[in-house]
């Protein structure tokens, strides 16, 4: 699987919710699934490493489907190896961003570079560079990087069901 849901699915909600960019005659089938693809790679970018569970198998490309998945909001377990519908439906909404704008979830932004420091000092030249640890803070779960992806409102109100709360677990209440 190269991205969540069906081709026919992600149509289906579309049209369902009104968005008419995605049946355009300006894009063909091949740019959709494309688009899809792009906008669960950009789902598993900006969520990875947040959510409850463990992927279902050590090798698998994208983070659903999981074990031990939870979801806060009906306060239950998730069936081990499904994908929730708000997991999918997350991802077509940013599918039809990825489609109407490619690539905007997951701008190139300028290098940071791996050099940390260089001087001169009695002739001699010192320098430092990124440890393993300060590249996986910045390029992994959590990273500051991620100010630069965009917050996609409707996506982030389908993934904080499934966030990882550090085992708290509340019931929201009406005041």
């Amino acid at each position: 699987m190269t991205f969540y849901g069906t081709l026919l699915a992600a149509t289906a909600y579309h049209a369902l919710i009104g968005n008419e960019a995605w049946a355009s005659v300006a894009f063909n089938d091949v740019q959709r699934e494309s688009a899809m693809r792009r906008g669960t790679r950009a789902l598993d970018g900006r969520y990875a490493g947040q959510l409850s569970g463990t992927k279902l198998a050590s090798g698998q490309a994208l983070q659903f489907p999981r074990v031990d998945l939870y979801d806060n909001c009906s306060q239950s377990a998730v069936a081990n190896g499904t994908i929730p519908d708000a997991i999918i439906n997350a991802s077509y909404e940013l599918a039809l961003l990825e489609l109407v704008s490619p690539n905007s979830l997951s701008p190139a932004i300028a290098s940071l570079g791996r050099l940390t420091q260089s001087e001169a000092v009695s002739g001699a030249v010192s320098r430092s560079f990124f440890s393993p640890k300060d590249l996986a803070f910045l390029l992994g779960p959590g990273s500051p990087l991620n100010a630069f992806r965009p917050n996609v409102l409707v996506v982030e109100d389908f993934m904080w069901c499934y966030l990882n709360l550090a085992g708290r677990r509340w019931a929201a209440a009406v005041v």
